[in-house]
């Protein structure tokens, strides 16, 4: 056993709260679990510290910096873990060893490390000027199974941890993709369904680049030596590093591939997720329930208004005139492509479905659009699945409508990691 276990194991046995009085196992066990991220993270970035007594205010940033500008964690969750930090240094004779986690970052604007339960921006690729497709490529050429990763985490919705457990070829159920137990969060299991084409095509994909009994996780590190999963979570946040794909220099972390999913999966069930500039909803207010508990069974939580971290509160707020309020926006959109000078004709390949896509919007809201301009708003939507052109299934509609706001926001493009 690490020193720093059994030291902790000793002080968990008789832990208090700051007032004095004697900790719940629930206070126990979120301690535990914040001293252990700790610990996880400082092992992997390469500290050698052993024993909680030797970690210093150096060790306290680069964690805490770590958590926030590489791997994506919450506000909320880095407040929740330093706050837990704090007492447990207290209590081994350190009070003053933590400080505020703001401090950390001294860099950051104020209003990024404001606590919020709900997501009013999106953190994924997409909505923030990121090509999806581009920065496959570039794990692609840096290291083939990281690529392989990238691809599942977004199909799939997939955590760090869970896509180096997996086994591609095992964890294809046929109608779902399992997370075994022991590969999710805290252990738990969990089977991720498998209901449009592209999923389908992209497993198929990584299937053919993987044996039928490998997971995903590499089996040597870099020097030739057998690896193991606190290796492997080293070598991932390296090669995210390595082709920019961090906060600091995307404005968003490899993270945002999984919050991509969720906002992909909620247009999917019909309706426009807040980061993505959705405003109403028509859906009764027990469907709108049931198809956000369904998005978040695939991320793994049971609790149906997790999903808030995702992609915002759900706004059930029904338009007096839906059919007027759908054809500004997309009006909007067309507008926002004619400014920018995009004009491109449907190659021969894509007119069937180009076609599809007008006559709907012509008798379902009675909005007319062009070939060419149904065309470029229906590839914006396919980017956000690194996609030249993504198959028509569920939610048509809602796709077209996310696509035109996004559009017409006119984000900024940002450099794609090289």
């Amino acid at each position: 056993m690490e020193h720093w276990r059994s030291e902790f194991s000793g002080l968990l046995s008789e832990f208090r709260r700051n007032n004095g009085n004697v900790a719940s196992e629930r206070t126990k066990d979120a301690t535990a679990e914040a001293v252990n991220a700790f610990m996880k993270v400082l092992h992997e970035m390469g500290y050698k510290v052993q024993k909680l007594s030797n970690v210093g205010d150096r060790h306290i940033t680069a964690v805490v910096r770590e958590w926030f500008l590489n791997r994506g964690l919450r506000p909320k969750t880095i407040q929740n873990y330093v706050s837990r930090l704090k007492v447990v240094f207290a209590q081994i004779g350190k009070p003053n060893l933590v400080r505020s986690w703001q401090d950390y970052l001294p860099e950051v604007p104020a209003e990024q490390l404001v606590i919020k339960t709900a997501a009013e921006k999106s953190k994924g690729f997409t909505a923030n000027g990121v090509d999806v497709a581009s920065c496959i490529a570039a794990a692609d050429r840096a290291n083939e199974r990281f690529g392989l990763m990238l691809r599942l985490e977004l199909a799939f919705g997939l955590r760090r941890e869970e896509v180096l457990h997996c086994r591609p070829w095992i964890a294809d159920r046929g109608s779902d993709l399992r997370v075994y137990p022991g590969e999710g969060k805290n252990g738990r299991p969990r089977d991720i369904p498998i209901e449009y084409e592209h999923q389908r095509q992209i497993l198929k994909y990584v299937q053919s680049k993987i044996g039928k009994t490998k997971h995903l996780g590499w089996d040597y590190d870099g020097n030739g030596k057998p690896a193991n999963i606190k290796k492997n979570l080293k070598r991932y946040s390296d090669l995210a590093r390595r082709i920019g794909a961090t906060k600091e220099n995307l404005g968003v972390t490899l993270h945002g591939l999984r919050a991509q999913f969720a906002e992909n999966q909620a247009l999917f069930k019909a309706f426009v997720p807040t980061t993505l500039g959705g405003t109403t909803s028509n859906l009764p207010k027990d469907e709108l329930k049931f198809r956000q508990t369904e998005v978040s069974l695939m991320l793994g939580h049971d609790r149906d208004y997790i999903t808030a971290a995702y992609y915002g509160d759900l706004i059930r707020k029904q338009s007096s005139d839906e059919q007027a309020r759908f054809r500004a926006v997309i009006a909007e959109g067309v507008l926002a492509l004619q400014a920018q000078g995009v004009d491109d004709r449907p190659p021969e390949e894509c007119r069937k479905d180009v076609h599809v896509l007008v006559d709907l919007l012509a008798s379902e809201d009675d909005v007319e659009i062009s070939l060419a301009k149904a065309y470029q708003l229906w590839k914006v939507h396919s980017a956000r699945f690194g996609l030249d052109w993504a198959p028509l299934e569920t939610g048509i509609r809602q796709a077209l409508e996310a696509a035109a706001i996004h559009v017409a926001r006119r984000l900024p493009a940002q450099q794609a990691p090289r």
